[in-house]
């Protein structure tokens, strides 16, 4: 997926919008151990959801959102799958999130050697 502008949240892949839906339900922590088949991320049973919490962080300020609870991709988010598509088939070892955003990950694609 090639980072574009106004791209909606509606117009993803379901694979994609439940990966960014877990994001926002983080808000700040990292998801671990995440499955990328096809260009598409999925959580395993090895994988595992770490919340921070932040007590003295300000409020963020929700963006508008869109009828039907759709919203506009953002940049990061975009960087996020692109990534995501490079790579095709392997493993997210770390995936931070800030701000229910992707911040870093550290990524490995699966071995093509036969």
């Amino acid at each position: 997926m090639t980072p574009q502008i106004n791209i909606t949240y509606s117009s993803l892949a379901p694979e994609d919008q439940s990966i960014l839906t877990l994001m926002k339900s983080v808000d700040y922590g990292h998801l671990e151990h995440l499955a990328i088949q096809n260009g598409y991320v999925f959580m395993t049973k090895e994988s595992h959801i770490v919340h921070s919490l932040r007590f003295d962080a300000r409020e963020t300020v929700e963006k508008p959102v869109l009828p039907d609870n759709d919203f506009i991709v953002s940049k990061r988010q975009s960087q996020f799958l692109a990534a995501v598509r490079r790579i095709g088939n392997g493993t997210i070892r770390i995936l931070h999130i800030q701000a229910g955003m992707p911040a870093s990950m550290e990524a490995e694609e699966a071995s093509t050697i036969v």
